[in-house]
């Protein structure tokens, strides 16, 4: 009796959330909206012909391979702009593929929660912020399409529920720009900031960002297949979790110009084999590089130790990474908060840090005979690529 009246009153919040969810202003060809700004003849779409949020799946919902939002609609004689998609618009649709067009600068909560078969998704440059569970448990999604890379380093996406819930890249991986494939990122000089979360999880294993980038915001990068990472001398933080759980970088080269590591910046990037810390490095922050269990070389130019924490190199990088410091400075180094746990300091930082310019090509992209960009080395020929545009012929055998 207790478990049927809960389920009771279940089924009646469910219709009232439905009831006020499904308010609206108007309605043409199946599509609900809501009014923003009659000043600026802006609307919302609150409801679409294949998801409402009161006939969901178990009222039934009809099924379609892609829909194409609208951007504008004709009402009482008036002209009006589509600039956000709102609140669970399509929420428990059954779609493959959506195309967002122009002019939608919001994607609102829950706009495609549960809609379990989506797979791709066009989002425009005029997309300004995606709000909380836009994109909850879409767990299908694989291809993210862009006609503005600049616009996208530039959409605040919700992190509240996490970016994998706001960001469809981070579920997605492949990032399109143009219907291309993005293999190898290379941001556009008009942009100075990264946003956070933008490229959580994208599949290019090559990134280059220029001078004029000056803030890159928390996860932006995490969970990426970048290789190689040397950031330009615009940027004086890098924030926490930015690069974190980028399981194939292998070696990270920062500019004198960063001044702090923030909080699990490199976590978890478990090929992570070598670091160069600059000269200007005030503090690492917690767990920083935990996990990194990779790291064999760790380079620090700085002659007094930059402020850490015994948790900022996890146990593993102590035992086993070895730490160059500048000359003179192993004991201040041996006895400084963190810096101490590193069993192997070497007072080798200059002939240490030449050796790293020198043997800075490092690879950047495995090729097939045939041409395709390839994740692991195949039997046969392969091509690598390297970070200074040479490439070298190799057989496995």
């Amino acid at each position: 009796m207790v478990n049927f009246m809960a389920k009771i009153v279940l089924i009646i919040a469910a219709l009232l959330c439905g009831m006020s969810a499904s308010a609206y202003d108007f309605e043409v060809d199946g599509y609900r909206y809501n009014i923003l700004s009659v000043a600026d003849l802006t609307v919302e779409v609150v409801g679409t012909p294949i998801g409402r949020i009161e006939t969901n799946k178990v009222l039934g919902i009809n099924t379609t391979e892609e829909i194409t939002l609208p951007s504008n609609v004709q009402y009482s004689n008036k002209s009006f702009r589509v600039t956000k998609i709102g609140k669970s618009a399509l929420e428990n649709a059954d779609v493959k593929s959506v195309i967002v067009p122009e002019g939608i600068e919001t994607i609102g909560e829950r706009v495609f929660y549960l809609c379990e078969n989506l797979e791709s998704i066009a989002i425009p440059s005029t997309l300004s912020s995606v709000e909380g569970m836009a994109f909850g448990n879409c767990s299908k999604i694989k291809k993210v399409y862009i006609s503005d890379l600049a616009s996208w380093c530039n959409i605040s996406f919700n992190s509240y529920w996490g970016y994998d819930n706001s960001n469809p890249l981070v579920k997605a991986n492949d990032l399109y720009l143009n219907n291309e494939l993005i293999e190898e990122c290379v941001i556009p000089e008009t942009v100075t900031e990264i946003k956070g979360g933008v490229f959580a999880g994208a599949s290019f294993h090559s990134l280059s960002i220029p001078n004029t980038v000056n803030t890159i915001g928390k996860s932006a990068f995490g969970g990426s297949g970048i290789l190689y990472l040397e950031l330009p001398t615009s940027i004086k933080k890098i924030p926490d979790e930015a690069f974190s759980y980028c399981v194939k970088l292998q070696t990270v080269v920062l500019p004198n110009s960063i001044t702090e590591i923030g909080q699990k910046t490199f976590q978890n990037c478990t090929s992570l084999k070598t670091v160069y810390l600059p000269n200007n490095l005030s503090g690492i922050g917690k767990r920083a590089f935990a996990n990194c269990n990779a790291i064999e070389d760790v380079y620090c130019s700085r002659t007094y130790p930059p402020q850490m924490n015994d948790d900022s190199f996890g146990n593993m990088t102590y035992l086993n990474a070895t730490l160059h410091v500048p000359q003179g400075k192993g004991e201040l180094y041996g006895s400084a908060d963190g810096w101490k746990n590193f069993l192997t300091i070497l007072e080798d930082y200059s002939s240490a840090v030449e050796e790293i310019h020198s043997n800075r090509n490092t690879p950047t992209a495995i090729i097939s005979l045939g041409g395709y960009v390839i994740e692991n080395p195949q039997n046969g020929i392969n091509i690598i690529r390297y970070s200074d545009g040479t490439t070298k012929m190799v057989i496995i055998k």
